[in-house]
């Protein structure tokens, strides 16, 4: 082993060894560190055409407003109508009558009489479970505002960053890898068309998912449909989460409140429509980027 060789092996052990320890001292946040750092990454083709014709601090200033904008005002303009209409779903949550929507799905459960009770019993001891945690969160959120201020400064500030200098923070790691410069730029390839198929393609997958559930919203009639897309596409964008999380609830409101035919429709909708979105584009979207077969 020759001494360069030696030096960059040391240098990549003692970046490692700080890397564990700036974990623990940034594990508060640490969430809002690596948001900020994916927003970057997001919006780095933006800030390189940018840079093109103004200067970098510029470039990624105007970027940082643009985000402070697009996010402010739908949360200014949309969070009076989403706690009116969070406190409409709790209040109805908590006084649901399922007698009627049980009957008219399952009529065959009524006749005995018990079986019937209890699945009632059931299902309103669950819908005022999730109404009471839906409210509690929300309830939450308000207390912890000043929390989520802190988070979401912390975000713009990485982003900002992150933005300004990710040639170098790039260069940096390539300079104390150990490993060679040709493995660290194909490695850097993969990692780069893997990561572009999994960001880009959520934030796609929940657009499409939302416009599409949008569509379903206006043609079966569901009350406030523009603000209920809003929130689906939110929701799809999040990993793990999905735009059940939107359209099942509805769908139960629908059920609940007589209209059963639009609610039928709704279900068939969202289970042979909505939800073979996700499964049917999103591993087009990665095999294109990582250059796989869809099948893997």
């Amino acid at each position: 082993m020759d001494e360069g060789e030696f030096k960059r092996i040391t240098a990549f052990i003692l970046l490692i060894v700080l890397l564990v320890l700036a974990y623990f001292v940034l594990k508060p946040i640490l969430m809002a560190v690596i948001t900020g750092a994916i927003l970057a990454y997001v919006l780095q083709p933006l800030y390189t055409k940018l840079t093109k014709r103004i200067s970098p601090n510029i470039s990624a200033f105007i970027i940082l407003i643009g985000i402070l904008v697009i996010v402010l005002l739908p949360i200014i303009f949309f969070m009076p109508v989403i706690a009116r209409q969070l406190l409409n779903v709790y209040l109805f949550m908590r006084s649901a009558d399922f007698y009627p929507i049980f009957e008219t799905i399952l009529p065959g459960m009524f006749d005995g009489g018990a079986g019937a009770a209890d699945l009632i019993a059931i299902t309103s001891t669950a819908t005022a479970t999730i109404a009471n945690f839906l409210f509690s969160s929300f309830q939450k959120m308000l207390i912890n505002i000043p929390t989520i201020l802190l988070q979401s400064a912390i975000v713009l500030f990485t982003f900002f960053f992150v933005l300004r200098d990710q040639e170098k923070l790039k260069d940096y790691f390539f300079s104390v890898s150990p490993f060679p410069k040709e493995a660290q730029h194909r490695f850097y390839q993969k990692f780069e068309q893997i990561t572009n198929s999994v960001i880009y393609g959520q934030i796609v997958v929940g657009i499409v998912q939302g416009v599409i559930a949008g569509v379903g919203y206006f043609i079966f009639g569901v009350p406030n449909a523009l603000l209920l897309t809003f929130l689906t596409m939110l929701v799809g964008i999040i990993p793990v989460i999905g735009p059940w999380l939107v359209w099942v609830p509805i769908d139960v409101y629908l059920f609940a409140t007589g209209n059963t035919g639009q609610g039928i429709g709704l279900l068939i909708y969202g289970v042979f429509v909505l939800s073979w979105v996700d499964t049917l584009i999103r591993p087009l979207i990665i095999s294109r980027w990582t250059k796989m077969n869809s099948a893997i």
